[in-house]
This record gives C-alpha cells, structure tokens and sequence, in this order.
C-alpha cells in the first residue's frame, strides 16, 4: 500500500536487487518481493524521521538580508540587484519581522507585471530607466507594497513544516524568526533543493 507524503526513491527491479545481492559478501536467503517491501518500509520511516528532525536552523541562509519598511522601493530594488536575490523580509523599527517585499510586488507596483525580474528595472545612476525615475518622483516606500503579514518559521520548526507552507502558500521565500520575531535567517525554494541533494546525491 502506497503511503500517502512519503518520497519514495527510484524504483528498484528484482534485477537490481540480484546484482546488489551478488556483489555482498556471503549468502543472502531473500526474496526479492520481501527485500523490496522491507526497503521501502525502512526508506519511508527513514523519510518520516528526517522530516521530523531537520529543521529550518539547519535549512536556513543567515543572516537574512532585510530591508526596512522606511526604505524607498528604489532603495530596494539596488539593494535586491546588488545581493542577486528576487525578495527579502521587511522589518519594523524594533527589527521586527512585519511583512516580505518580492520583485512581483515591486513591477505591480510600477505597472509592469509583464517584466520578468525586478533587476531589469535597474540604470546607473546617472541614467535612471523610466520605471526607476516612476518609483523616485513618487517616492514610494516599501511598507506600501510589502505583502502582509508576513509568512515565517521558527528556528525549530520542522522540514515537514517548512515543506507544507511552500506547498500551501505557493511562496519562494519564507523568513526564520525568534520568539521575538526578529529575523535570524530565510528559507529560499534553493535550499529546499540543496538540502535534499546535500541528503540523497
């Protein structure tokens, strides 16, 4: 019976099974109907437990790189541009987590939801591009664009946790905070990847 949030891994044949049973010392007295059911038996309580026991201060990149909710979204999109990344957490006065700003809310806010990347709204500084030169004659701020509240986790939230958010709030980024909410670092839809190929390549 096929186990409903379990990973299974790639399916193994009985040919694979009779040549990993050649190639160890000894006999092995084993069908290879019943070495298949013990190996995913063994490889889903395997799974359960990592899910269980990784958790997001192990996934996470920190510091997180944050902005301020006072910043002005100009501001941001340098910032985003010059650290390579396509969102950050907003933070409060007190250093409090209270909302994320992505590139989508930015090109929303500047009417260009077509653009792919926020970096392409970037000039240098002597030759600003029209979207840029939008954002500074209005001197819009992030606080007005930052989606709200913002979706975070705790240090020991668990893989299955952070794993399920993605899943259900079709996010690419999900801050780690404190008890205090204070940023301590983010989980990226990247780390979730290098996680598992760190596990299973």
């Amino acid at each position: 019976m096929q186990r409903k949030n379990v990973m299974h891994p790639i399916p193994i044949s009985d040919a694979d099974i009779v040549e990993g049973m050649r190639v160890l010392p000894g006999y092995v007295d084993v069908a290879t109907s019943d070495f298949k059911e013990l190996f995913y038996a063994i490889y889903a309580l395997g799974n359960r437990r990592m899910m269980q026991t990784v958790s997001a201060a192990v996934i996470m990149q920190s510091p997180a790189l944050c902005v301020q909710e006072s910043d002005s979204l100009c501001d941001v999109v340098s910032f985003l541009g010059n650290h390579g990344i396509s969102g950050a957490p907003v933070v409060d006065g007190d250093g409090k987590v209270s909302g994320v700003v992505s590139e989508k809310d930015i090109l929303r806010k500047v009417g260009l939801e077509g653009m792919t990347r926020s970096m392409q709204l970037m000039g240098c500084a002597e030759d600003f591009s029209p979207a840029e030169l939008k954002l500074r004659r209005k001197g819009v701020l992030v606080r007005e664009v930052m989606t709200r509240p913002a979706v975070s986790v705790f240090e020991e939230s668990t893989l299955a946790e952070v794993l399920d958010i993605f899943k259900r709030q079709s996010i690419n980024r999900i801050p780690v905070v404190n008890g205090a909410n204070v940023p301590k670092g983010i989980i990226t839809r990247n780390d979730i990847i290098e996680t598992f190929s760190t596990i299973f390549l």
